[in-house]
């Protein structure tokens, strides 16, 4: 068990005390309305300095710090950042006056390192089309790249850093508020509605994230989707994209149930204290996911690339009446040696096989061949040896050659493949997603269609580039991804076989 705690640099206040307590009045409104103060502050020119809050809490009360606590706490959530405050009293007179201000960025929130640091991130997260596969990839950097500091919990002074975004991003090392601050930070840059949640986690402070994807409200911990020790690979996508009622089964997170609705409700200006101002998502419904819901499989582009697609035909230049259209020039397919030693290496496994022409490395693959490929992975060939005839009868597929009927048959049989209809196997291309599927199959790795390339690139069977470019796969793309997969598959037996203990 992983043990997470969360030390309070949230509220960190000079609070003044008298015997005297006035009635509040209007208070819950108020706390909005400071709420969304603050964060139109730092819609607008980043929160830089510091802000005067006038309220109606008179006098020099134990309410008036209750009261300045829970308008951190909102605000906060709407930040990639955490928050410092002090108030002034004026006795017996309204109102009084708190002064928020803004951490420091020198070296620890989110100063230069930190914004070359996210830019870089989300280049790389923005070759994906859907909001889904971009918070996969989020989830998949931190993970990757931060390590959980438990030392920090109980020291925090000494490790002030590991609550920032600096720690997290920069010197990959934090707590709960770290990991959460940048996935505040990254999602605002991605523009995906994001929110953090304040609570607690087996019994001790803790603070994540709630996102928006679908029409509706998820949860997402990616501190808990952090593996430590020998906690499996998997556990990285256990506090991904939960609904409310998956996410309260877990029995392991508790939150203000008012304080999250709230924060929703600023967000996207659906408070009272929102008017006459612009805020960045005033669309966007406040429905939370609940029982049986799942991320759309249709997974629809982000707002802001359509958006950003209409602008740029809105934009485009008339082309002069001279103009023609030039012939794209193609450029030559440049094989490695890399690449080339992985085909011999291949085929020694009788996995990968030319003909007259050699590897033809640069040519295009068919779903047939590429599903022979997988085929032989699965030590389909001794199968196919003996019950040869049979997987041929029950191969569904019409458009499936005589002579790859047997492979696609064991295939279907193992649910190792599908065909494009109930009759159809399909005879076009291989594209990357549809080998990335595949071997996610082999390798017994959760995904779905839509975040297969996002995962493969995770998992090292796919580069960035090879992500990003055309989603056609050459025969050299098939090799790159299966002699990766096989390492993949290597490891994880070896991994296996070293956990097998025999207890005497």
């Amino acid at each position: 068990m992983k043990f997470k705690k969360l030390t309070s640099l949230l509220c960190t206040a000079v609070m003044l005390f008298s015997t005297a307590s006035p009635a509040l009045a209007n208070i819950k409104t108020d706390e909005i309305g400071a709420a969304t103060t603050i964060y139109q502050q730092y819609l607008t020119d980043g929160a830089k300095g510091e802000i005067r809050l006038n309220t109606n809490v008179a006098g020099k009360n134990p309410d008036a710090e209750d009261y300045m606590n829970n308008v951190l706490d909102l605000s906060t959530r709407l930040l990639p950042f955490s928050l410092d405050a002090s108030m002034t009293y004026y006795a017996n007179v309204n109102p009084t006056t708190f002064f928020v201000t803004f951490r420091g960025r020198d070296y620890n929130d989110l100063n230069q390192y930190v914004q070359n640091k996210a830019k870089e991130i989300v280049s790389h997260a923005s070759i994906y089309s859907t909001d889904y596969e971009k918070l996969r990839y989020i989830n998949n950097y931190l993970v990757d790249h931060c390590d959980y500091v438990p030392e920090a919990v109980e020291n925090p002074d000494s490790h002030q850093e590991a609550f920032t975004t600096f720690g997290c991003l920069i010197e990959g090392r934090a707590v709960c508020e770290g990991y959460t601050n940048s996935v505040q930070l990254l999602c605002e840059r991605l523009e995906i509605p994001c929110i953090k949640v304040t609570g607690t986690a087996y019994g001790g402070d803790h603070i994540w994230n709630a996102v928006y994807l679908n029409d509706k409200w998820w949860m997402l911990d990616v501190t808990f989707n952090d593996p430590m020790g020998n906690a499996s690979s998997r556990d990285r996508w256990s506090y991904f994209l939960l609904d409310m009622d998956a996410f309260a089964q877990k029995g392991t997170h508790e939150y203000n149930q008012y304080g999250f609705e709230m924060s929703k409700e600023i967000y996207t200006g659906h408070t009272e204290g929102q008017r006459n101002v612009t805020v960045p998502f005033d669309n966007l419904s406040l429905r939370n996911a609940y029982s049986g819901d799942v991320p759309d499989a249709s997974l629809k582009t982000s707002e802001a690339n359509k958006t950003s697609e209409e602008n740029n035909q809105l934009t485009e230049p008339e082309k002069p009446s001279e103009w023609k259209p030039q012939p794209e020039i193609e450029k030559p397919v440049v094989i490695s040696k890399s690449t080339e030693a992985k085909a011999s290496a291949l085929k020694e496994m009788r996995l990968f096989a030319g003909d007259e022409g050699g590897f033809r490395l640069a040519d295009k693959m068919t779903r047939v061949e590429m599903g022979v490929m997988v085929m032989r992975m699965n030590d389909g060939v001794a199968a196919l040896r003996e019950n040869g005839s049979y997987y041929a009868e029950i191969c569904p597929f019409t458009d499936v050659p005589q002579w790859a009927k047997s492979s696609i048959g064991f295939l279907y049989d193992n649910k190792l493949a599908a065909g494009q209809s109930a009759t159809t196997y399909g005879a076009s291309d291989v594209t990357k997603r549809d080998y990335a599927v595949m071997m996610m199959r082999v390798l017994g790795i959760e995904h779905s269609y839509e975040d297969a390339l996002a995962i493969a690139v995770t998992q090292g069977i796919l580069t960035e580039e090879q992500a990003s470019g055309n989603p056609v796969a050459l025969r050299a793309d098939i090799v790159d991804m299966t002699y990766a997969a096989l390492q993949l598959l290597e490891e994880h037996q070896q991994h296996n076989s070293t956990d097998t203990t025999t207890e005497i």
